[in-house]
């Protein structure tokens, strides 16, 4: 699969690569266009830390005012590296690059004639130039159905409360038990640590394996067209319940028969003993690890109920398990990364470049929730400041631009910088393809179909929509043990989470939508000032990696060659 744009110098897609548009096909000369910003002759290397595209005014137009004016207008959003200018077709889900002459009038098409236009830019502009631009537009307009001004009229959801039951009764994937509420850690940072408004906090609530074997039976009776499934733990800190663990493996082992189960763990790490690696290496698990760099950073935050650091512990337990398998710690380990101030991104990458501890496949790395917390309100702006960031992204991305990234699996100089720079450009660059305008009812992406994607279960035996879902509220609970998921509370959830603003009908990013229910949630609602905060932050992000995409592929067309066969799940 390639992006939907290729460096050609025809005036026109080809038959056999119709999908794609050229990159010169609606540039008009422009001398300075191929340059860098330090010089004309296109000599220079990009900085990527500063190719950030500026916010036009073809920006959100439900930020606009003027909505039925700005109705008539492309729905389209402008971006720029810094060599080069890009129109991103919403309609199209097409990149097209362009002179700046188009980059600069295209918000005007469909509101003011070539006449007006040449009024508007003939301080700009020549009046041939502006004209030849308005003609390309237009073309494209009408052959390619590029830069249209079609949005959405409604926005509803694909499913009604009987297909969605359909869904539940057949098609669940994954079961997340929750077997504990406690923790022995309290990280200061952490979602049950009592500094987010709408969330629990930590206590001593157990899961019994009476509720959990009903779980995995109703996930069992509830999964038939799933040709494997997920059974997954989670807490507070699992392994505080690592009896009702291994029960529960045995239980799924002797009652799925043939059907494969993966296992999954999310767990501090503090509390592994033989026995708990024998029973993850024996079943294959796979592990994400809370692992917040070095000792000095790890401890800042995550601190026993002593308030002692929980680093060196961690390093014992995790040596243990290397040395009983190499293998599977490299492969079925993952580490989760907390990104939390004051930073020091060279300090990170050293680590996880060098430390033998961490040499793991894979890792995530994400930042502290800024959602309902106090959490930051003690830092200065200097603690808040990204030291380094900048200079690991220059380094990356440029490594990526000469192909010194193995993609399949990057070697160890390159996985954390992979976490934070890489992870999500492969995820966002298979999803951009040439497809239909809008259709008059739509919908974005952002939320999953409520608890199929990853089924939560308390231990008090109440059902919620994923792992995430505050259960401080009943907000998003969708049923029980006794009455099995509600899908018409599904629906009603995904009714108000729609309506929480209008806003998706007018976003350049409703085709990659990232805002799921539990970043609208506030409480027991949906709140639509929360859920555009995170619209926004949303938003900031896709044009950022746009930028960032669009920057490597001038260097190095090829550079995401190797996403062409992904599918993404």
């Amino acid at each position: 699969m390639k992006l939907p744009i290729h460096e050609s110098q025809e005036l026109s897609p080809s038959k056999e690569d119709s999908n794609l548009i050229p990159l010169e096909q609606l540039q008009v000369t422009d001398s300075q266009e191929s340059g860098c910003s330090s010089c004309s002759s296109g000599c220079g290397t990009p900085s990527f830390s500063s190719a950030i595209e500026k916010e036009s005014s073809g920006g959100f137009i439900g930020e606009l005012g003027d909505r039925e004016r700005d109705l008539r207008r492309p729905f389209t959003h402008k971006f720029k590296t810094e060599r080069q200018s890009y129109v991103y077709d919403v309609n199209t889900d097409r990149i097209i690059q362009v002179s700046s002459v188009v980059y600069d009038i295209i918000d005007d098409f469909g509101v003011l004639s070539a006449t007006d236009m040449i009024d508007k830019y003939g301080v700009q502009y020549a009046s041939d130039e502006i004209r030849v631009a308005y003609d390309m537009i237009e073309t494209a307009n009408r052959d390619e159905n590029l830069f249209s001004n079609n949005h959405p009229s409604e926005i509803l959801y694909p499913l009604d409360a009987q297909s969605l039951q359909r869904l539940y009764d057949e098609d669940v994937r994954t079961l997340c038990l929750g077997v504990t509420e406690q923790c022995n850690l309290r990280c200061s940072y952490c979602t049950f640590s009592g500094t987010y408004e709408f969330h629990r906090a930590h206590n001593s609530t157990f899961m019994d394996f009476d509720t959990a074997r009903r779980g995995i039976d109703f996930f069992k009776q509830h999964s038939i067209l799933c040709d494997y499934v997920n059974l997954t733990f989670y807490g507070g800190e699992p392994l505080l319940n690592a009896s009702l663990i291994k029960e529960c493996v045995e239980y799924a082992n002797s009652i799925f028969g043939r059907k494969r189960i993966e296992y999954h763990m999310t767990t501090n790490a503090t509390l592994i003993n033989d026995e708990i690696c024998k029973m993850w290496i024996d079943n294959d698990f796979k592990i994400m690890v809370s692992l917040d760099g070095p000792k000095e950073m790890h401890d800042r935050y995550r601190l026993n109920g002593a308030n002692r650091g929980s680093f060196d512990k961690i390093a014992q337990n995790l040596k243990k398990l290397r040395d009983m398998s190499p293998d599977y710690y490299r492969n079925n380990l993952k580490f989760g990364v907390v990104l939390s101030p004051p930073y020091d991104f060279e300090d990170l990458n050293d680590f996880f470049t060098h430390d033998p501890l961490a040499d793991v496949r894979t890792m995530r790395a994400s930042g502290v929730d800024s959602q309902d917390t106090t959490f930051f309100h003690d830092f200065t702006e200097e603690e808040l400041d990204d030291k380094g960031r900048d200079e690991l992204k220059d380094k990356y991305f440029r490594d990526l631009i000469q192909n010194n990234i193995r993609h399949d699996r990057p070697e160890r100089e390159h996985r954390f910088m992979h976490a934070l720079f890489g992870e999500g450009l492969e995820k966002l660059i298979p999803t951009i393809k040439a497809t239909n305008p809008f259709p008059e009812v739509y919908h974005p992406g952002g939320i999953c179909v409520p608890g199929l994607k990853t089924l939560f279960l308390t231990p008090g035996g109440d059902f919620f929509t994923c792992e995430k879902s505050s259960t401080a509220s009943d907000l998003l609970r969708l049923g029980n043990l006794e009455t099995g998921l509600d899908a018409i509370k599904g629906m009603a959830n995904i009714e108000s989470y729609s309506h929480a603003h209008d806003g998706c009908r007018y976003c350049y990013a409703s085709r990659h939508c990232g805002t799921c229910f539990v970043k609208a949630s506030a409480g027991e609602e949906f709140d639509g000032a929360v859920k555009m905060d995170n619209c926004n932050n949303h938003r900031a992000g896709f044009r950022q990696e746009l930028t960032d995409i669009m920057t490597i592929m001038e260097e190095n067309p090829g550079a995401f060659d190797h996403l062409k066969d992904v599918t993404l799940i």
